[in-house]
């Protein structure tokens, strides 16, 4: 079971660095049903510095959770 924590914090930081790495590819994959599906210059700066630095912390603090537990 823990080799489950562990593997699923590294999948999430693998995801917080490609959000912070590629905002405008996420966000265009975000709005692929919209008329108009290029991001706004607000949605990547959301992706790059609020979502990415969080999706990272969150998968780090779960790897070593489970890897001290």
């Amino acid at each position: 079971m823990r080799e489950g924590y562990v593997a699923m914090g590294l999948v999430f930081v693998a995801l917080g660095l490609l959000m912070m790495a590629y905002p405008r590819r996420l966000g265009r994959f975000r709005n692929r049903g919209a008329v108009d599906s290029e991001p706004t210059s607000g949605l990547k700066k959301q992706i790059r510095y609020l979502g990415g630095p969080l999706v990272l912390v969150l998968g780090a603090w779960l790897t070593v959770l489970a890897l001290s537990g």
